[in-house]
Parts: structure tokens; sequence; C-alpha cells
């Protein structure tokens, strides 16, 4: 069974950068993140007050956070709501028809107005969100914003 990795310095250091690079984000070191099966997970420092040691079998620490894969970070929709808050760049607010759409899963067209609110060519994961809520973490490719919004999280509106 694969175990939680808490990343050191070095690690966590590598992770804020992409952060900075992707979105514009500056978040402080009050983090703590843990890796398992290539997930990662953030906590707070406080973690470290808890007797881990005395724990069987934790599943998991914290909330899920992302993925990390070649040097590009894939937020959650909890860790979207976490850096979005302190984004500065490819971050897309969507319409209400938009939204609509995105919370059934579906992809969402890149329109002019949505081209305007990313870097000029930039083709990696953005944060989607309405006027007031995070809604997660898309892709662009091609003309489109691809939905990473997980299918239980989906919902059927009309």
């Amino acid at each position: 069974m694969a175990e939680n990795v808490f990343l050191n310095s070095k690690d966590i250091k590598k992770i804020l950068g992409i952060i900075k690079k992707q979105w514009g984000a500056e978040l402080s070191r009050d983090y703590v993140f843990i890796e398992k099966k290539g997930k990662l997970n953030i906590t707070t420092y406080d973690i470290a007050k808890l007797p881990l040691e005395n724990l069987k079998r934790i599943s998991s620490i914290g909330i899920y956070f992302g993925e990390l894969k070649n040097n590009a970070l894939r937020l959650s929709v909890e860790g979207s709501e976490i850096v979005g808050k302190k984004a500065k760049k490819n971050v897309v607010v969507l319409n209400e028809n938009d939204t609509k759409e995105w919370l059934k899963g579906k992809d969402i067209v890149l329109n002019e107005t949505y081209l305007n609110q990313i870097e000029q060519g930039y083709k990696g994961f953005v944060i989607v969100k309405d006027f007031e809520d995070f809604l997660g973490c898309g892709k662009i490719k091609g003309e489109q914003i691809l939905s990473l919004l997980p299918k239980a999280r989906t919902i059927k509106i009309e």
C-alpha cells in the first residue's frame, strides 16, 4: 500500500513556482503538501502536532489539491479555490449558460471573451469559475476548455 509522503521544502518550492508560473499566484508557505500515488493533498503545519505514528490505516491527510504531471499542475475543485483567490492570470470566468454546461461536465468553446482572460498562446491548465464560485480546473486544447470536473461532481440541470 502506498504511503503518504510529506514533501520537503525543495519540492514545495517547486510546486509554488509552478503555481506562480501557471496562475501568477503567490501562496504562503503555511501549507504542507503530501504526495500519494502521484496525487497531492494539502494541509497546514498543525499536522505536526498530531501523533501520526499512533494512528493506523490513514487513507489520506488534508484535502485533495491536484496532480503534478510534466511540470504542470492540474488542480482539484478545492485546489482551484485555494489558488484562484490569489491568481492573477489564466482564470476564466464563465457566463451563466457556460457555467451550466460546465457543471454538466461539458467542454466549453473558447470565445473571444474567454481568450482575453488567459495569456496569449497559453495551452495549459486554467482555473474556471463563475462570477463568485470556483468550479475547478480545465485544460486549454484547440478551441476548447476541456472539462476536468470529475463525473461524481457533475450535476443534471436543465
